[in-house]
């Protein structure tokens, strides 16, 4: 076995479109799945999680190339709420909220919940299960990831 191997260094990850993957589906349907591996170029197992996927693959209307429930959940949906909420509160008022602002907010709120449930807040973002207050860092990763599930961009928080 050479190194690359061991380490999971071999092969190059690819993504695939939506559109793709409908059309290995169409072809599998009608050549056998092997034969659409091979026409993809993809591993055959590829094809056949494509395949028992297909429903939500065609009902997803957007050209994305990973469906809509993918990726990682947010932190606490309590706290991106709460978070959301200070921040068209603090617009309303035409007040200007910066990314640092939203990051020491995020960390009130935090403390705020695990206070009030008495012990740790669950989150569900960890592979081991849950996340306790002294995990969470309101970073800057954290803030700009939040900025995009929301849809914000700096000129968007700040109010002329």
């Amino acid at each position: 076995m050479q190194s690359g191997e061991a380490s999971g260094k071999g092969k190059k990850r690819h993504s695939y479109s939506i559109s793709t993957k409908l059309e290995a589906i169409a072809y599998a349907e009608s050549n056998g799945k092997e034969a659409a591996a091979r026409k993809c170029r993809v591993d055959a197992k590829r094809v056949r999680e494509w395949c028992q996927k297909k429903a939500e693959l065609e009902t997803s209307a957007n050209p994305r190339k990973r469906l809509h429930s993918g990726g990682r959940k947010p932190l606490s949906i309590e706290l991106e709420d709460r978070v959301l909420e200070w921040i068209h509160d603090m617009r309303a008022r035409g007040q200007r909220v910066s990314r640092r602002a939203i990051s020491k907010k995020g960390e009130i709120i935090w403390g705020e919940l695990k206070s009030s449930n008495g012990t740790d807040v669950t989150a569900g973002s960890d592979d081991k299960g849950e996340i306790s207050q002294q995990d969470f860092k309101a970073s800057n990763g954290w803030v700009g990831c939040f900025m995009n599930r929301h849809s914000m961009i700096p000129e968007t928080l700040l109010i002329a």
